[in-house]
């Protein structure tokens, strides 16, 4: 276990843990409240990430080897691990964890105002308090899920644009 793909696999896995135990400490109690109403149950925040958890489990090998983009076909020692190699696996992990955090919050907002929309409201200062807050928590989540998948997919180009900063300088 000293390749960089390796060194991802434990990333990934540190960060499905982290969210594995974020989800499992909340999760008992939604269960408890949205017995009745199991949409609600699914679409809150700490079941989608005790599911994303659990997916990030098993895929990380393949997440890895994304992070990695590996150009020759035999593994990488940590002797050969660069700067460069060490950013872009940081800008990878960033994007997951961006991703982890945003995608289950977009999710539960969504399913917020579905549920906000089908109620009737008999003060509209209030339901126009609740649509603009969760509108701005939602662009946030959109805002996350954008740099994340910025960060995951093109990590390797942003190192090279800070490489290149850098040269200038």
């Amino acid at each position: 276990m000293n390749t960089k793909h390796d060194i991802a696999i434990i990333l990934i896995k540190v960060l499905s843990l982290y969210l594995l135990l974020q989800s499992l400490s909340i999760l008992p109690t939604y269960v408890q409240i949205y017995s009745e109403t199991p949409t609600f149950l699914l679409t809150s925040q700490q079941f989608v990430s005790f599911i994303l958890s659990i997916l990030l489990w098993f895929l990380a090998p393949f997440l890895a080897k994304t992070m990695i983009k590996k150009h020759n076909s035999k593994p990488e020692q940590i002797s050969n691990f660069s700067g460069i190699d060490f950013e872009q696996i940081l800008f990878s992990a960033i994007g997951l964890i961006l991703l982890a955090i945003s995608i289950p919050g977009a999710i539960s907002i969504i399913s917020y105002n579905v549920a906000i929309n089908s109620t009737e409201v008999k003060d509209i200062a209030t339901k126009v308090h609740i649509e603009a807050s969760s509108s701005s928590f939602l662009a946030k989540y959109i805002a996350g899920i954008f740099l994340g998948c910025v960060f995951l997919v093109f990590s390797k180009i942003l190192t090279q644009k800070i490489e290149m900063f850098r040269n200038k300088i």
